[in-house]
């Protein structure tokens, strides 16, 4: 039987495919990743204050507790600094842009719930008599099923306040255009890292692509170290 002449050119293959994942993982350079936290914190001078403090928190807590290894040690201070629940990070990466892009749609979505609950035809406008049937309700009736479908004892929180800021042409009725003026109003980055601290996750996020990991943030705490 005579052989292939392309078996050696396929065993070539497969053994350079399975050398692959022992190739060397290029080495982080702590003075490139300072380089860039610096970049991008002169793109945002805004956080440059936030980020102080959290610099010289992690450094001090490195300085204070060296029983676990430092970068470590400053990777989990950090991740608490930032408002990042530990679990998010459990399997090794924690998408943030799309975790603050479904935070921004539940803010929406909270705010469009307190003017709706008010819309008792379900025909996305909300009159005068409505909202005031709605608060009235809420208040007096000592029924608790009325009070258990609105989501709770009392109003909902702000909805006569929306109604009077979405009712731009002061006609008595809140019709879908301004319902949906009212949501676009909805804060954008909220409960993540409580909206002040959101934008210095994308400072962290050494490669940009959205989703920080362990890795990244080890390499940002050594990165401090070099201030």
């Amino acid at each position: 039987m005579s052989r292939n002449p392309l078996y050696p050119v396929i065993w070539a293959g497969c053994l350079a495919l399975l050398a692959l994942p022992l190739a060397a993982q290029p080495v982080a350079d702590p003075s490139q990743d300072r380089a860039t936290l610096n970049s991008r914190l002169e793109a945002r001078p805004d956080l440059k204050e936030n980020y102080a403090r959290i610099e010289s928190s992690v450094l001090r807590q490195m300085g204070q507790r060296p029983v676990m290894p430092a970068s470590m040690d400053g990777r989990i201070f950090l991740i608490n600094l930032l408002g990042i629940d530990r679990r998010r990070l459990s399997e090794g990466s924690y998408p943030y842009r799309t975790a603050l892009r479904i935070e921004a749609a539940a803010a929406r979505a909270r705010t469009a719930a307190r003017i709706l609950v008010a819309d008792f035809d379900g025909d996305w406008q909300v009159t005068r008599e409505e909202l005031r049937d709605y608060l009235g309700a809420m208040t007096q009736s000592p029924d608790e099923r009325v009070i258990a479908a609105a989501g709770g004892r009392g109003p909902t929180p702000g909805t006569a306040e929306l109604f009077m800021l979405g009712d731009l042409n002061a006609d008595g009725v809140l019709d879908e255009a301004e319902i949906k003026a009212v949501i676009a109003l909805a804060p954008r980055n909220v409960p993540v890292v409580q909206g002040r601290l959101a934008p210095l996750l994308e400072i962290f996020d050494l490669d940009d692509d959205g989703v920080l990991t362990p890795e990244e943030l080890d390499r940002s705490v050594a990165a401090m170290a070099l201030n």
